[in-house]
């Protein structure tokens, strides 16, 4: 029966800097009480209210965990398109059978690279 007093308290006492942190767990639990009808009648109309604010809240909280995380992802990304962009402009100058494997070989190809650049600049 305390429960949903608590709940509901909570509720009014949240700021708005943690909603976004226990704001879904608090409409949870709201929302079970009121399903059950723990400390309340039962009121599965109220509780279907609570529980969809307790998705929409999961879901942003969710969200802005995840975001430093899906930037990662991105960045990882770009690096592994810009690698095979290398890639392919290494296998044009060597043969498949040439491509440089250790990281020291593959700084002098980078070198032969940067310098076939600079001559071709500098003759256009």
């Amino acid at each position: 029966m305390e429960a949903f007093i608590v709940y509901t308290q909570c509720l009014n006492m949240i700021t708005d800097e943690s909603m976004p942190l226990v704001g879904a767990d608090i409409y949870m639990r709201i929302g079970d009480c009121l399903y059950e009808g723990i400390g309340s009648q039962r009121d599965p109309l109220g509780a279907l209210q609570f529980m969809r604010r307790q998705a929409q809240r999961s879901f942003l909280m969710n969200a802005k965990r995840l975001e430093p995380l899906r930037r990662a992802v991105l960045s990882r990304q770009r690096h592994i398109t810009s690698m095979r962009r290398l890639s392919c402009i290494l296998s044009g100058l060597f043969g498949p059978e040439e491509m440089p494997g250790s990281l020291i070989r593959f700084a002098a190809a980078m070198r032969i690279a940067w310098n076939l650049q600079r001559s071709i600049s500098a003759g256009a």
